[in-house]
């Protein structure tokens, strides 16, 4: 997926959010290597929110899962709830860290081939933003536990 997809996957966002009355949102887009493609911050959102949807996106690129079904998955692998052991451990990683809050979301082409991912912060429902998003540009979400689209 170019730039110019990439921005329309933004606008997308951008619309679902103001559909649904939500606050100003922070869109990133990474590839499928966690390079930032994309990253558009509406007036109005604080700066912390674009540092929150880039690392909702790279979230995803490293578990190829969405931020909210890992979330699920830290809170109950091996019976225990491990988010805190594997959030903090991802400070090691300069830029980075890993975020399991929705808002988070892998993105599929046609051919079921992972892309990429995106992040949205500040909405009052960042997953569905990200899934309306990419359903409106004609690609496919992945969650982790089942596919959307």
């Amino acid at each position: 997926m170019g730039l110019a997809t990439a921005l329309e996957l933004a606008d997308a966002a951008r619309a679902r959010s103001r559909e649904m009355g939500f606050r100003p949102i922070a869109v990133v887009r990474v590839d499928d290597g966690g390079h930032t493609v994309a990253s558009v911050r509406e007036d109005g959102a604080s700066l912390i929110r674009i540092h929150s949807a880039a690392n909702k996106a790279w979230s995803c690129v490293s578990y190829g899962l969405a931020t909210s079904e890992m979330g699920k998955r830290l809170a109950t692998w091996h019976g225990q709830d491990w988010t805190q052991h594997v959030i903090g451990a991802s400070g090691v990683v300069p830029g980075h860290h890993l975020i399991n809050t929705p808002g988070g979301v892998v993105i599929r082409d046609t051919a079921g081939t992972v892309i990429g991912t995106i992040g949205v912060a500040n909405a009052e429902d960042d997953e569905d933003v990200c899934l309306n998003a990419i359903a409106k540009v004609g690609l496919f979400a992945h969650i982790g536990a089942g596919e959307h689209g």
